[in-house]
């Protein structure tokens, strides 16, 4: 999950010459795809901006399927519908539909009910089994750590120090591309659940620092030699560098065009 991407090359204006150019510039000498060694096909990813695969939570764990949600409970065991009742009247039996379809209405109900609270109970186990990627929505906040052999995914208030990244968008389809190569990416291949791209956008204020790696999530840390960049200025309501200034270059900026356009200004940490 080269969740740096672009964030990564913007620390060479810090001035700190161990950094490289950005990953998807011509000639930067970067690898376009993935950390380290490619995971297996057919597993969750993530993708940095700029675009490495992050592998998802439980990489390398067992393959059982704990997100598939409750199995098919069988059909048998519906109450019957009861005696039709037929009472007898002289020497010929007449049938009492009243009686029978009030017996008829309650089984249904018993029925109805019994498939109500097996409905709702796989409803319940099948959100519990999820993991947080699948669960989180668009607007919610997540620490994304760890490293792309071994990554982490948490849920988190947005007001949460640890909380790094915002899900911008969610794509219904693995490994798609985002509005632009300044989100982050975090994507699973669907077996027996729906594929998805989650586009994440650093959660962050004006004032704060970022340390970004070629190798992990990006993260907010004090302002000090070792920050790759701070955030100056964020402005709202569009999308492009020339919201930083006329001279402002895509090395000193993040656009972020969706769920509502926001450009970061970046300056020196110090």
């Amino acid at each position: 999950m080269e969740v740096a991407g672009r964030e990564v090359d913007r620390k060479s204006r810090t001035g700190e010459d161990q950094m490289t150019t950005p990953p998807n510039l011509p000639n930067s000498g970067q690898p376009q795809q993935g950390w380290g060694a490619a995971p297996p096909a057919g597993g969750p990813y993530a993708t940095p901006p700029g675009g490495a695969p992050y592998p998802p939570p439980n990489y390398g764990a067992p393959q059982g399927d704990p997100m598939a949600g409750p199995q098919t409970y069988p059909a048998g065991g519906f109450p019957p519908p009861g005696q039709p009742g037929f009472p007898p009247a002289a020497p010929v039996y007449v049938p009492s539909p009243p009686q029978r379809k009030a017996n008829l209405l309650r089984a249904l109900l018993v029925v109805a009910g019994v498939l109500a609270v097996v409905i709702g109970l796989g409803a319940v186990v099948h959100y519990l089994t999820r993991s947080d990627p699948q669960k989180i929505e668009v607007g919610q906040c997540a620490k994304l750590g760890g490293s792309s052999y071994k990554p982490e995914f948490a849920i988190k208030s947005c007001e949460d120090a640890e909380a790094n990244y915002v899900v911008a968008q969610r794509i219904d389809k693995s490994n798609a591309d985002c509005a632009t190569k300044d989100y982050a990416s975090y994507y699973e291949v669907g077996r027996k659940t729906s594929s998805y791209t989650l586009c994440l956008r650093l959660n962050v204020k004006e004032g704060d620092c970022v340390k970004t790696s070629h190798f992990s999530a990006s993260s907010k840390v004090a302002c000090t030699a070792s920050a790759d960049f701070k955030i100056g200025r964020i402005v709202t309501g569009r999308a492009e560098p020339a919201a930083c200034g006329s001279g402002a270059t895509e090395h000193e900026t993040i656009v972020y065009p969706k769920p509502d356009p926001m450009t970061l200004c970046l300056v020196a940490p110090k």
